[in-house]
C-alpha cells in the first residue's frame, strides 16, 4: 500500500488516479460523516470534489482528512431554498 504522502504528492501533480485511492481510502469516513450529520451520503461527494481543489495548499498529508470532516461535508449541504440537485457551498 502507497504512503498517503506519496499519494499527495502524486494528486498534488495532477494524478487522478493517485486522488482516486485517497478517496477510496477516507470515503467511508466522509460518507459516515453525511450520511450521520444530514442523512444524505451524497454530499460527501461534493466534500471530495471541494478537497481535490483545496488539495494544492496541502502542505501536510496526514492533514488531508481535515479536508473532508464533519462541518465541511454540512458546508455543502442542499439550501432549503435552492432548486432540487442544486448546491450552495
Amino acid at each position: 500500500m502507497e504512503e498517503l504522502g506519496t499519494l499527495i504528492e502524486r494528486a498534488q501533480a495532477g494524478d487522478v488516479e493517485a486522488y482516486g485511492e485517497i478517496v477510496r481510502r477516507f470515503q467511508d469516513m466522509a460518507y459516515g460523516y453525511a450520511y450521520s450529520f444530514l442523512g444524505d451520503f451524497h454530499l460527501a461527494q461534493d466534500a471530495f470534489v471541494q478537497a481535490y481543489r483545496d488539495l494544492t495548499a496541502l502542505r501536510e498529508p496526514a492533514a488531508f482528512p481535515g479536508l473532508v470532516p464533519p462541518d465541511r461535508v454540512q458546508a455543502v449541504q442542499p439550501h432549503p431554498e435552492a432548486a432540487p440537485g442544486c448546491v450552495v457551498t
